[in-house]
């Protein structure tokens, strides 16, 4: 058998986009259940998985500098996925 496969996941949301944008409603609930299929079904471990709700610029700067300290040392392979 080969080496175990380890993933990772950030996990984004904000119904707040800024001036000028509707505001959502669900891209807190949605991150969530995103999350939740993530470890549930993804095999994602919860000490993986690094989730901002209600994101700005700066926690988001602070999530993907938890998850670089993370993968610095891993030797695994890392998706970042966006959706708006």
């Amino acid at each position: 058998p080969g080496p175990t496969l380890r993933r990772f996941a950030l996990v984004a949301s904000a119904n707040d986009g800024g001036p000028g944008r509707v505001k959502l409603r669900f891209a807190d609930s949605d991150a969530v259940a995103f999350a939740g299929v993530l470890t549930r079904l993804g095999g994602v471990q919860g000490g993986d998985l690094v989730v901002r709700h209600d994101a700005t610029r700066a926690s988001l700067a602070s999530a993907f500098q938890q998850m670089r300290d993370v993968l610095g040392r891993a030797q695994d392979l890392s998706l970042i996925h966006i959706s708006e």
